[in-house]
C-alpha cells in the first residue's frame, strides 16, 4: 500500500496532537468508583479534589483535573453504576471547589441534568474552564 507524504504528514501531525491534549488523572479513579459504589460519592469527590489540590496544579491545570472529575461522575450516572441523585450531589461538591465560574456553572448545569433524569447517553457535558 503506498501512502503519500502528505497523508503519512498529517497522520503524524494529528498523532502527534492527540497526546498533547490527553489529561492524566492526579486523583486516584479507582477510589471515587469505589467510594460512588459505596453510595459515598460525595465524599469521594472531596478525597479526590484535596489529591487535586496536594498536586500543587493551578491555572487550567487544576481546571483540567475538575473537568476528568466531573466527566467521570457524570458518566458513572449515565452508565448507571450511581444514581443520578448521587452524581448530583457529588457534581455540586465538584463545582464548589471550581475556580473557574463558567466551569462552575456548566457542572451544575450537569447536575440539575442528572437530578431531573435529562442526561441520557452519550458524550457528557463539557465541563471545560473558560479559556481565559
Amino acid at each position: 500500500m503506498k501512502i503519500s507524504r502528505f497523508a503519512l504528514l498529517a497522520s503524524i501531525a494529528i498523532g502527534a496532537a492527540v497526546p498533547a491534549h490527553a489529561q492524566v488523572p492526579t486523583f486516584d479513579t479507582a477510589a471515587v468508583s469505589a467510594g460512588c459504589a459505596a453510595s459515598a460519592c460525595s465524599a469521594a469527590a472531596q478525597a479526590a479534589i484535596s489529591q487535586i489540590l496536594g498536586s500543587g496544579l493551578t491555572g487550567s491545570a487544576y481546571s483540567a483535573q475538575i473537568t476528568l472529575l466531573a466527566s467521570m461522575l457524570y458518566s458513572m450516572a449515565q452508565n448507571g453504576q450511581i444514581s443520578g441523585a448521587e452524581a448530583a450531589a457529588a457534581l455540586r461538591t465538584v463545582a464548589a471547589n471550581s475556580t473557574d465560574a463558567t466551569q462552575s456553572a456548566a457542572i451544575l448545569a450537569g447536575a440539575a441534568n442528572l437530578e431531573n433524569g435529562n442526561a441520557g447517553t452519550g458524550t457528557p457535558p463539557s465541563f471545560e474552564a473558560s479559556p481565559n
